[in-house]
């Protein structure tokens, strides 16, 4: 099984724990998941999915209003 494999399924199962409100993802593993992570984004609205930098990695732009039209589906 492939890390965005696992990663997927860990992110499957703690989008349904009721105890979980946030999920920090490393970009990395994070980019080969973007249409998944952008459905889970539409049919919940928590917990909140970001994706962020490894440390001492350099942080890349993100349009977050790009992100919002893609959840909402505008």
């Amino acid at each position: 099984m492939s890390d965005a494999e696992q990663a997927k399924d860990m992110l499957t199962e703690l989008s349904r724990a009721s105890d979980v409100g946030l999920i920090l993802l490393d970009e990395n593993l994070a980019a080969p998941l973007e249409g998944f992570l952008t459905e889970t984004r539409k049919s919940r609205s928590l917990p909140l999915i970001f994706s962020v930098p490894r440390p001492g990695a350099a942080s890349k732009a993100r349009d977050y209003r790009k992100l919002i039209k893609q959840i909402l589906g505008v």
